[in-house]
């Protein structure tokens, strides 16, 4: 039984492989279509591989959106709860399956941290719930081995061999702990989360498009020479994760005051002022239900995470944000939803403003470098000396 099942498109092969060596090097053993006997049932094969599969790994992709294979391993996946998509570029997955937050890989150059990590999470996540509630339908308990037999003596031995091998594997733990526990426990960097749109209109420069990023990389370039754990989130349309956000227990949230609005807007087709079919009431109540949004992100996340604190960056869509004032009335705002979020929540604008807006820049790349590090200072100044 393999831990997962990869769906994926033939001609996404070299692009796949990478992905699925990394899964293997992270203890994952995954089942593929290289994995087929010659001779093999092909249909055959793949139902049961998917049935002994815990989670089910959709690479979705400009190849696999279109294919009938990937949409029927999928749709199974989906009537068992043990779907986990992630993206390796711009493509949208298949309308009924727009509603899952996909791991995006566009551009992952095989480090562990960021959307790799959320990618992990997920499927153990997925895999723990699936085999649960396989242990859960067994209707009838395993047939125990005769104790007589030579086999079942040499399970037995075996089993206590292993049994005393993890008790002093155990005492030697304790051991450890308690002696760290003694000197002093050693401060974890601190956690600072990216999170931004994919949305192209969300994209402050056409060179991160064309690369399928989003402004969070440009970001985690300026910010990785930082003593941080940098993690990226992309937001959608329909995204649901601040649990997930929540249980990272991040020390900065930094995230972008309109990128659930492009999110939502590119579904919408809302269009933007200057555009075909602009309707400027339709586009502000949009704007204002995606605002909504974000401060009430804010407020699961601080109420979950009662040291985290939020950085709010944005060139100026939707009007007002290079005014200091308007910056410091939307903070308010929050504060006023979120009492607790007091003290916690900062913005920023981004050196250039709606026409020019850019993390690429010298100027923008010093200014971000220094009100983070500015956030983190408490924090960093508490990380042991580099060695």
């Amino acid at each position: 039984m393999a831990d997962i099942f990869l769906s994926y498109a033939s001609e996404d092969r070299s692009r796949v492989k990478p992905l699925v060596d990394a899964l293997e090097a992270d203890g994952f053993s995954v089942w593929w279509d290289r994995n087929i006997q010659a001779g093999a049932a092909y249909d055959r094969e793949i139902e049961a591989a998917i049935d002994d599969a815990s989670c089910v790994v959709v690479v979705w992709s400009h190849q696999s959106v279109d294919s009938d294979y990937v949409r029927s391993e999928v749709e199974e996946a989906a009537r068992r709860d043990i779907l986990v998509p992630v993206s390796i570029d711009d493509a949208l997955p298949p309308l009924a399956h727009r509603r899952r937050q996909a791991a995006n890989l566009a551009g992952w150059k095989g480090e562990t941290s960021g959307e790799y990590a959320t990618l992990i999470d997920g499927i153990r996540s997925t895999a723990s719930t699936s085999l649960q509630a396989a242990s859960g339908r067994a209707e009838h308990p395993p047939t125990l081995p005769r104790t007589d037999s030579p086999s079942a003596k040499r399970s037995m031995y075996a089993a206590a061999i292993a049994l005393t091998l993890g008790l002093a594997w155990w005492f030697y733990e304790r051991a450890n702990v308690s002696s760290t526990q003694e000197m002093g426990s050693i401060q974890p960097r601190p956690v600072v989360l990216l999170m931004d749109t994919l949305a192209v209109r969300g994209v402050y420069d056409q060179a991160t498009v064309t690369r399928s990023e989003t402004n969070a990389d440009e970001l985690a370039r300026v910010l990785a020479d930082l003593p941080i754990d940098i993690h990226k989130e992309t937001l959608g349309s329909d995204w649901g994760r601040e649990h997930q956000i929540a249980r990272r227990n991040p020390t900065l949230v930094m995230i972008h005051r309109s990128a659930f609005f492009h999110a939502m807007n590119a579904e919408f087709g809302f269009s933007y002022e200057n555009e075909a079919g602009y309707d400027e009431r339709r586009w502000r109540l949009l704007y204002n239900a995606a605002d909504n949004k974000l401060i009430a992100f804010l407020g699961f996340v601080g109420v979950e995470n009662p040291d985290t604190q939020f950085l709010i960056y944005s060139r100026g869509t939707g009007g007002g944000w290079s005014d200091q004032d308007f910056r410091d009335r939307w903070q308010a705002n929050a504060e006023r939803r979120f009492p607790f979020l007091k003290g916690r929540v900062f913005t920023m604008p981004v050196p250039g403003g709606v026409i020019a807006g850019s993390f690429t820049t010298p100027e923008a790349m010093e200014f971000v470098r220094e009100t983070v590090s500015q956030m983190i200072r408490p924090y960093s100044e508490t990380l042991p000396p580099a060695q």
